[in-house]
């Protein structure tokens, strides 16, 4: 019998007694190709998100001489990293530890759902026991990564490639091979696999409770699902989405059509090229020096993006301090002066004053204001609002984001 007819074989026995799993595998293509070994470690099997694939190497298979109940286990480890969305989730991660940490986090759940880990499977039942995403997991694996480091320096000018160097016995332990998006477009693509995939879990599993009364996913994997299907979305990805709005709806008569100007007719134009911000950090006495600092933190991350104007505000606007072009925290927290009351009238006041063309308005608050009525400007697009506690008074926002701030924590 042929991998991919033993792979038949399993996908009907998954329909039979792993539905959400069986459902999954069925939605994916199947792609018969030579996957290179990393370094002198086989990988048989790995999973391309933005193709929906799975993909095998049958020589490599014969070479690991692997069972029938093995190649189970490897078929639903890649359904999990589709429907966990393993390899959208890495951000700015080291690829190779992330790899590990994911593998980590989708065996227990596989666990939990009724296989059998291999014995040469990643598995940690502390990770198990403690239910740690591969978020956690990975910050753990850094830690003990970067003990290694300080014991045993590595050659090379970035530490950061030589990871792989200190964790010789997970590397051992990993069959398959992770495929991430590289481009943006890539990036959409392998979200909407894992949308899918976390559509049809959820759909099988309201079907089932609808006609037995209970689901047959764990907790584990149900929490995981509800994590991933609630929208988590932090005020950077909302700032894209409001860069590509001014952009194609900021039209001025500045600059007229010059096709219809030679008609005598006046017809705007989009006349700017990128998304203007304005920036509200609230520095009355109700926000910490933690709190203020997690904030012009997240200010920095954007200056370099966007066309923004810096505001601090307590009682009152603080015209002369008015910050741009700035380079670091310490610069910018020499500009601010606060420690007062709370009332945010007077930077929108300053904004209907000063300001033409539209703009976007980002406040950051714990929402502690004593305004009762707040009179948008026209030129504000959009007003997006950071709370650590409640929503400001006086004020209805476009968005509103719930942020927890931690010490450590950066959104």
């Amino acid at each position: 019998m042929s991998i991919y007819q033993e792979i038949q074989k399993i996908l009907i026995k998954f329909i039979l007694n792993k539905p959400v799993i069986g459902s999954i595998c069925l939605r994916m293509k199947y792609e018969e190709a030579v996957i290179p070994p990393i370094g002198a470690i086989a990988r048989p099997i790995g999973v391309n998100p933005v193709t929906n694939t799975i993909i095998y190497d049958p020589e490599q298979f014969k070479v690991l001489d692997i069972s029938s109940q093995v190649l189970e286990f490897m078929l639903a480890h890649e359904a999990l990293h589709l429907l966990t969305g393993s390899l959208i989730r890495r951000g700015d991660r080291d690829p190779y530890l992330w790899n590990i940490a994911c593998d980590y986090e989708v065996n227990y759940l596989l666990h939990d759902i009724g296989f059998k880990v291999p014995k040469n499977a990643l598995y940690s039942s502390y990770f198990h026991n403690k239910y740690y995403y591969a978020e956690k997991i990975y910050e753990i694996l850094l830690k003990q990564a970067k003990k290694k480091l300080k014991r045993k320096p590595c050659e090379g000018d970035n530490d950061q490639k030589n990871l792989n160097n200190y964790f010789p016995y997970q590397k051992r332990k990993q069959l398959d091979n992770h495929v991430y998006p590289q481009t943006q477009g890539e990036v959409i693509k392998a979200k909407l696999s894992t949308q899918n995939a976390l559509s049809t879990a959820a759909q099988i599993e309201r079907s089932i409770k609808e006609i037995e009364g209970c689901g047959i996913l764990p907790a584990s994997l149900k929490r995981m699902i509800d994590k991933l299907m609630t929208p988590t979305v932090t005020w950077k990805n909302f700032l894209s989405d409001i860069s590509t709005t001014i952009t194609k709806n900021n039209y001025s008569y500045r600059r007229c059509h010059p096709y219809y100007r030679q008609q005598n007719i006046y017809v705007p134009t989009l006349h700017t090229p990128e998304a203007k911000v304005i920036l509200i950090v609230d520095t009355s006495g109700s926000i910490g020096e933690n709190e203020l600092r997690l904030f012009i933190s997240e200010v920095l991350a954007i200056i370099q993006v966007f066309n923004v104007t810096f505001l601090t505000c307590d009682a009152e606007i603080y015209k002369e301090d008015i910050v741009e072009n700035v380079m670091g925290i310490e610069e910018i927290l020499e500009h601010i002066k606060g420690g007062g009351g709370t009332e945010f009238k007077p930077a929108f006041q300053w904004i209907e004053e000063n300001v033409l063309d539209n703009y976007t308005v980002i406040l950051m608050t714990d929402g502690h204001n004593i305004d009762k009525r707040i009179d948008v400007p026209l030129c504000i697009e959009q007003i997006v609002v950071l709370t650590t506690d409640k929503k400001p008074s006086g004020l209805e926002p476009d968005i509103l984001i719930k942020v927890e701030l931690h010490e450590e924590q950066s959104w």
